[in-house]
């Protein structure tokens, strides 16, 4: 299945499956794809939050809640980081939950200090859809204006394969002098058959990742590393941490990138 090719019954098959996060980075590129420019499916999917929403407690009076917000966060994301299925395996299965005490494990493995590529991956492989779904960077920026403590300026590629499918509000780890969140902005692009997301957010005192290669792209300099089978770019622009996540080939990874920094 294609970016071309998915219809809007292929959506309503598979929407319990998008919103449950059991696509791999492709297909759910396709879904976002879709989204981004079908609005009778960006309804019906919101009716579906709203109902999954409305049900949530119902299930929930017998729950404890142990841990804090840090920890439950850390181990929502180590759960989000198993592999995910085609969509074609989706036909005759469903993804199972990982065992706890694997979470528990790569947690364990995570950097204690400065920000970490596996956080960026963690957020590329999120489940949770765009909130807004728009292909103008500039419609992007003035929509996080008020939701992020810097100026927003979303990525503008000239590289006409990069297409902007939309961004969303979410939160980063990084470990700067203590166990933090920030607020961050993610946006998703599809190029081609493949997904990069743009995680931005503020930088001021983050120390960046070391090891992996660094690379000159325009002006910046970006420190790559592979992480997870996906290429990690971080590099700093104004004050802002710029973290860059795909599955494109290195080379075509930072080309692509020198048509926007």
């Amino acid at each position: 299945m294609t970016l071309t090719q998915l219809t809007c019954s292929d959506f309503h098959q598979f929407d319990d499956c998008y919103l449950d996060g059991e696509f791999d980075p492709r297909d759910r590129a396709a879904f976002d794809a879709h989204l981004a420019a079908c609005a009778d499916c960006r309804s019906h999917l919101d009716n579906q939050i709203a109902f999954r929403q409305a049900m949530r407690p119902h299930f929930q009076a017998a729950r404890r809640e142990t841990l804090s917000f840090e920890g439950r966060a850390r181990i929502r994301r180590a759960l989000a980081e198993a592999e995910r299925p085609s969509l074609i395996a989706l036909w005759t299965r469903r993804l199972a939950l990982p065992v706890p005490a694997v979470a528990v494990a790569v947690l364990m493995m995570l950097p204690t200090t400065g920000f970490a590529p596996r956080e960026a991956v963690l957020r590329h492989q999120e489940p949770s859809p765009v909130e807004v779904p728009s292909a103008r960077a500039e419609e992007i920026d003035a929509w996080f204006k008020d939701k992020v403590p810097f100026a927003m300026n979303a990525p503008r590629f000239q590289d006409r394969r990069a297409q902007l499918l939309g961004g969303r509000l979410t939160h980063v780890h990084t470990r700067a002098g203590q166990d933090d969140m920030r607020r961050a902005a993610y946006l998703v692009y599809g190029v081609g058959r493949h997904k990069l997301s743009v995680l931005v957010f503020d930088g001021t005192g983050v120390e960046l990742p070391s090891g992996g290669e660094t690379h000159t792209v325009g002006d910046h300099q970006m420190n790559v590393q592979n992480q997870d089978a996906f290429n990690v770019a971080t590099f700093r622009d104004g004050g802002r941490v710029y973290a860059v996540t795909s599955d494109l080939p290195e080379p075509e990874m930072l080309k692509l990138m020198g048509s926007a920094f």
